[in-house]
């Protein structure tokens, strides 16, 4: 997996202007957190319409109107439907936890050797998510991807023994007037 794939695989969290300045080494670790993420937006988004749905049974069910709920549980016995009649009418509407806002990934940068992942948008889970990533980028190598740790006097990068010899760096500035270095 390269930096560019992670680029097309999940462009949705990316605009034209994300930018991306980290080595290949860490695009497996991209690849995991932005697959995670995919995946906890999938199942919120459908727990949240299904909460939704059930809700709307539900009312129309406490109007005595049960034609939803057959639909609902159209391929139940009769005996299980009628222990659910009970159940929901006991237990009432589910609680509806509102889907995150979009994830918009501004910047992928190296920055003191780990990942930064600058970004608008998720919730207290994805960033939690985040900051795993931004973590296990403390202990892999930049350029391979294979165990590393944090190296550098002045400059500080991540690396295994294979790559610990001192990066050498280019600087520019960015956009913003930053300075900046690339290997």
């Amino acid at each position: 997996m390269h930096i560019e794939d992670i680029k097309s695989k999940y462009h949705y969290f990316f605009t034209e202007s994300t930018t991306f300045f980290c080595g290949q080494g860490w695009a497996s670790i991209l690849d995991r957190l932005f697959d995670q993420i995919t995946y906890y937006n999938t199942v919120t988004e459908n727990r949240y319409r299904s909460d939704i749905r059930f809700n709307h049974m539900f009312l129309s069910c406490q109007q005595g109107n049960w034609e939803l709920f057959d639909q609902y549980y159209y391929n139940w016995d009769t005996t299980a439907k009628n222990k659910m009649r009970e159940l929901i009418l006991l237990n009432g509407p589910r609680i509806v936890n509102p889907v995150c806002t979009p994830l918009v990934i501004d910047k992928i940068d190296e920055h003191a050797g780990s990942l930064t992942i600058s970004y608008k948008g998720g919730n207290d889970v994805i960033h939690g998510m985040i900051l795993l990533a931004v973590s296990m980028s403390r202990i892999t190598c930049e350029k391979c991807g294979h165990p590393g740790t944090t190296r550098g006097q002045g400059w500080k990068y991540t690396s295994c023994d294979e790559h610990a010899t001192e990066p050498n760096l280019k600087f520019f500035e960015d956009a913003e007037g930053k300075i900046c270095a690339t290997q």
